[in-house]
């Protein structure tokens, strides 16, 4: 593992940190200024799309298929949402406004556990390429 690595997840662990306050916070937020935070919440999802996208083309070949695969399905995915998003201001009915509510709370809550889950296997993976390089250098030595 490089140091930028370190940083990398040093970072994530202060974004999830920032996001955790802004959540808690979020409720007692006027509407318009709620409004700003998930303009804003969107471009930063946007623009991390982007440099997944940009990681996945730096990637070895050996795992860029996976990268690219998963990369596509998240811009997928992250594009549905945003297109439900808009589609919803378009709505006025209270029943309709609800079930977007609930939609948006769902996939809210399943986006966190699939942050954890990527969390776990970035650690793992972190914790497997430093055994490997490790077991690398043994045989480098050994030889």
């Amino acid at each position: 593992m490089t140091a930028d690595d370190t940083d990398t997840l040093t970072k994530l662990s202060e974004r999830a940190k920032q996001a955790e306050a802004n959540l808690k916070s979020a409720n007692a937020r006027q509407r318009a200024d709620l409004q700003d935070r998930v303009s804003k919440a969107r471009d930063k999802s946007r623009q991390n799309a982007e440099e997944l996208s940009k990681k996945a083309a730096e990637t070895r070949e050996d795992a860029s298929e996976h990268w690219q695969a998963v990369k596509s399905s998240w811009s997928d995915h992250v594009q549905h949402l945003h297109d439900k998003a808009s589609d919803r201001k378009a709505q006025h009915d209270l029943r309709s406004a609800q079930r977007d509510a609930d939609s948006a709370e769902d996939y809210a809550a399943a986006s966190v556990q699939f942050a954890l889950a990527a969390i776990d296997e970035a650690e793992y993976a972190a914790l497997d390429a430093v055994l490997a390089r490790a077991y690398a250098d043994d045989l480098e030595g050994s030889g």
